[in-house]
């Protein structure tokens, strides 16, 4: 399974994001003064140490997150593209599913109705009609 690489510790003029051009740190930073061009807190970026650091693990977490989902994605799609001819592509399936609601990547009820749905399926694509 892939992991992402660890987002390294920056200067506060040095962007996190770059496709959105936000700096995720002081209000001196301009991209971070200038985000979002609204009032009323939206588009603000973090201001406190501790609002950086809940921003730093947000990246980090999404980056993991992300990963583990688009694994699941190829899972259940290998399983329900081998049908009942690869039991073991469906077990590492519903095991991935498992663990994604374990950590809370997704809802563990979601979680349980991508499995019955994929189980249903693949037992229909055995039977012959």
């Amino acid at each position: 399974m892939y992991v992402p690489p660890v987002v390294p510790s920056r200067p506060h003029n040095v962007r996190l994001n770059d496709e959105t051009g936000v700096c995720y740190n002081e209000a001196r930073c301009r991209s971070a003064r200038t985000a979002g061009g609204t009032r009323g807190g939206v588009g603000v970026a973090k201001r406190t140490k501790s609002g950086l650091k809940r921003k730093r693990q947000a990246v980090k977490r999404t980056a993991r997150n992300q990963a583990v989902r688009s694994e699941l994605k190829t899972l259940v799609k290998n399983a329900r593209e081998a049908g009942a001819a690869s039991p073991d592509g469906l077990r590492a399936a519903l095991r991935a599913l498992d663990s994604a609601a374990r950590k809370g990547v997704i809802h563990r009820n979601a979680a349980a109705r991508r499995k019955s749905r994929l189980v249903k399926r693949i037992s229909r694509a055995g039977v012959p009609a």
